[in-house]
């Protein structure tokens, strides 16, 4: 997993959202640009529970390095990118899948804006964070003191250098099934990890959410 780098300069041309075949692997460039939208709205609250309802509509898709944009078909669309093109597949990264999750601005800001899976405003879409701000709680994220099953809660994310994952459902002795965007090989979705138990990760948490 990498950390994302800035996407500026690509070209993008908003396309309607009517569904996704599987597309031979010369067409999958366009997958974005056929599928994706320029959509996001303001949103006046976001709880967690939003946040976990989110995160499981990627479930199965595929992973973009630098991208956001997914159809929630459970399939990648697009598995024949190789993870080191920017935003010209389907799927998100690890920081923008966790920016969408916990609705995010792009102004490192507490207010709230829904994306849309669909949405591929970039960059906004994925949003300024990389993996090592989530860690280190930059902008609108706050560290934990600990990573302690008292101190963590549903949609709280492990951060290490590299990689983000959020807590979907708690488990016991160091493992959780965590919502991720992991790599190109993996996919989105939700799995079994031991992020807790690793002291390569932290924990953090959104600075704002509504009950």
């Amino acid at each position: 997993m990498k950390v994302w780098i800035g996407i500026l300069g690509l070209p993008f041309v908003a396309g309607v959202a009517v569904g996704a075949a599987r597309l031979p692997a010369n067409a999958e460039s366009q997958w974005v640009l056929d599928h994706c939208t320029q959509q996001s709205s303001f949103s006046t609250t976001w709880r967690r529970v939003d946040a976990r309802a989110y995160s499981s509509s990627a479930e199965g898709d595929g992973y973009d390095y630098g991208g956001g944009c997914w159809n929630g078909d459970g399939a990648d669309n697009t598995p024949n990118q190789d993870g080191y093109h920017n935003s010209v597949g389907e799927g998100a990264d690890c920081s923008g899948f966790t920016y969408k999750s916990w609705a995010m601005k792009n102004d490192y800001g507490t207010a709230r804006r829904y994306w849309p899976p669909l949405s591929n405003k970039l960059p906004e879409a994925h949003g300024p964070y990389t993996a090592e701000d989530f860690k280190l709680g930059t902008g609108a994220v706050d560290q934990l003191p600990n990573k302690n099953y008292g101190t963590t809660q549903r949609m709280d994310a492990f951060a290490s250098t590299d990689h983000v994952g959020m807590i979907y459902t708690e488990l016991s002795d160091g493992a959780d099934k965590i919502a991720e965007a992991k790599d190109q090989q993996t996919g989105m979705g939700i799995f079994e990890r031991s992020y807790r138990s690793s002291t390569s990760y932290s924990a953090s948490e959104r600075s704002v959410w509504d009950t």
